[in-house]
């Protein structure tokens, strides 16, 4: 399995990416102790910070604050929160 992972060029991934997964039809599952505040955010399209414990290169500050502009324009009634009780009762 290392050695296949190691061979994987950008091109490999990428078209895997294409032929494998779409946004239009992606669901995500996420567990967070503020879920009701994460979908508020989500669903803003707000500056999403990426941050760091240590220092990183100027080069990848400014790419990640074209990543942080990005939006995903979800609707509220596309996402869903689920209190984890609910999620044991079935």
């Amino acid at each position: 399995m290392r050695d296949g992972l190691q061979k994987l060029t950008v091109a490999d991934v990428n078209r895997a990416i294409m032929q494998h997964l779409s946004a239009q039809n992606l669901s995500v599952v996420t567990v967070a102790k503020d879920a009701a505040g994460l979908k508020e955010k989500l669903v803003s399209d707000a500056f999403s910070p990426i941050r760091y414990d240590g220092n990183k290169p100027q080069a990848l500050l400014d790419e990640d604050k074209v990543i942080g502009a990005m939006t995903l324009g979800l609707k509220p009634e596309a996402v869903t929160v689920t209190p984890a009780a609910a999620v044991f009762a079935r």
